[in-house]
């Protein structure tokens, strides 16, 4: 807030910009004239003033003709006959006869403010859209807000931070031209939503230095959301820029696998470091090499960035490491208790609804008397123990699955094995045979191996086919295929050796 002036009989012109003038408001003018011993009543005078600028001014005379000031500065909340709200303490008195010794025009800013606040509630104020300088206005109702714009509500917010709800909204018409007598520019507000109490129509009115610091503080806002969406534009241009040349880089290391040399020695002219790529595979339009340069302080970065990465997974493959130790070490302790105590396990109780709890009697049965106790008693919860049931029975039915798996196993090896006995037996006898394989049926995962006879002339030679099941045919395909390879790696091995001893 700025150091208001001292006010004189001879500054009164500037008084009038700090009100718009009306026919309603004539009244008011009357109290701007300096208060003598002459005047009925000074604190009446007081009252009825509605601008409380030119009380802080008549204060001052009110307290070398009477000595009702001195009642006023009471430490009361708020007095009675003028309704002040009361600030007193020796430092207002005190500020009160410096600024009178002083003489001066310009009133220190601290104590301007003091004076203007205590003498706020002078009057409720009635039409606060009439004060450019809200601070000095009187409580304002929750109808008589202007709106809830931030523009007008910065208005607002100076005086009445707390008891301006601004519940009323209104449509706001465009400000008038600048009345060069009244030093004041208006607008018509026009109710467009509110509660009842909210008023019609308002005038509102404020001088043309705060209109024009209003109009330049609107252009400096405008030109500085302008700024702020071209440099959010430009951050977002920069970011799809650099996510579409890494998504490029990505894109070329698939098709382009380059070897990469150390990172060279800090270049303190350029303050940058290198390092080569070479091609060593990839599809045609990869570069054959390129260079990458850094700059050494992102190099550091990068480097001790690694060197935590290392630490860190080291640290949990320790960490792992230990975990594994400690419990094999605890399995191992508990196995041997286990080896040294056995007990006769009783059957677990129904579970009791008060405690929520099964119990199981564990009664000693091999072990030594001193080591091992006698008699346990197990207890867990009813929950816990639905679990351990859940988990035994799924435990039992991947073993029941896991041995007829193995039993189908070993029937479909028995029948490969007695029809490729049987076949051997006819090839032995001369018959020969093309064998062919089906595709392996999804639904009865199946596969058909055919034996069909190249000759026709035997009679003894028929036709021969068999199911077995996919996985065995997968494992007995990888058999022959190792089989073949190791056939033909024989063969070459044999002849390299051949090779070498004729040269020998």
């Amino acid at each position: 807030m700025v150091a208001r002036k001292s006010l004189t009989s001879e500054d009164s012109s500037p008084l009038k910009a700090r009100k718009s003038l009306t026919s309603e408001d004539s009244s008011p003018l009357k109290a701007r004239k300096s208060l003598t011993s002459e005047d009925s009543s000074p604190l009446k005078a007081i009252k009825d003033l509605n601008n409380p600028i030119d009380v802080c001014q008549n204060l001052e005379r009110i307290r070398e003709t009477t000595g009702e000031y001195e009642r006023i500065g009471k430490n009361t909340k708020k007095d009675a006959i003028t309704g002040l709200i009361n600030h007193s303490s020796t430092k207002d008195k005190k500020s009160e006869i410096g600024r009178k010794r002083s003489g001066n025009k310009k009133i220190d800013a601290a104590e301007s403010k003091k004076c203007t606040v205590r003498l706020t509630d002078i009057e409720p104020c009635k039409n606060p859209e009439q004060y450019y300088d809200y601070n000095i206005c009187g409580p304002v109702t929750e109808s008589e807000c202007l709106s809830d714009d931030k523009e007008e509500r910065s208005l607002l917010q100076e005086f009445c931070p707390e008891q301006c709800t601004c519940k009323c909204k209104y449509d706001k018409s465009a400000w008038s031209d600048c009345d060069t007598k009244t030093n004041t520019v208006s607008r018509v507000l026009t109710l467009k939503s509110g509660k009842e109490g909210c008023q019609q129509t308002q005038n509102q009115t404020i001088t043309c230095d705060r209109f024009e610091r209003l109009q330049a503080w609107k252009i400096k806002k405008a030109e500085n959301r302008r700024e702020l969406q071209e440099k959010k534009h430009q951050r977002k241009e920069r970011q799809q820029e650099m996510k579409e040349n890494k998504q490029l880089v990505k894109e070329q290391l698939k098709r382009c696998r380059y070897e990469h040399s150390d990172w060279s020695e800090c270049d303190q002219a350029t303050n940058t470091a290198t390092r080569n790529f070479t091609l060593s595979e990839g599809e045609q339009g990869c570069e054959q090499s390129h260079t990458f340069t850094i700059t050494c302080d992102k190099l550091n970065r990068i480097q001790a960035w690694k060197a935590k990465k290392r630490d860190r997974k080291q640290n949990r493959i320790d960490e792992k490491l230990q975990m594994k130790q400690d419990r094999k070490e605890k399995r191992k302790l508990e196995k041997e208790q286990r080896l040294k105590c056995k007990y006769d396990k009783e059957d677990w109780s129904e579970c009791d609804n008060t405690t929520n709890t099964v119990t199981r009697v564990m009664t000693l049965r091999d072990g030594e008397e001193e080591e091992c106790e006698p008699i346990i008693n197990v207890i867990i919860s009813c929950s816990k123990f639905e679990r351990i049931q859940q988990w035994k029975a799924r435990k039992m039915e991947r073993k029941n699955e896991k041995k007829e798996n193995k039993m189908f196993i070993r029937e479909q090896k028995n029948m490969w094995k007695e029809n490729k006995k049987i076949v051997k037996e006819q090839r032995r006898l001369g018959c020969n045979f093309d064998v062919t394989f089906s595709e392996c049926d999804p639904t009865t995962n199946m596969v058909t191996k055919s034996y069909i006879p190249t000759t026709d002339d035997d009679d003894s030679c028929e036709n021969r086919s068999f199911e077995y099941s996919c996985d065995l045919h997968e494992r007995l395909m990888e058999k022959k295929r190792k089989r073949q390879d190791k056939r033909v790696n024989r063969k070459i091995n044999r002849k390299e050796f051949r090779q070498q001893r004729l040269l020998i």
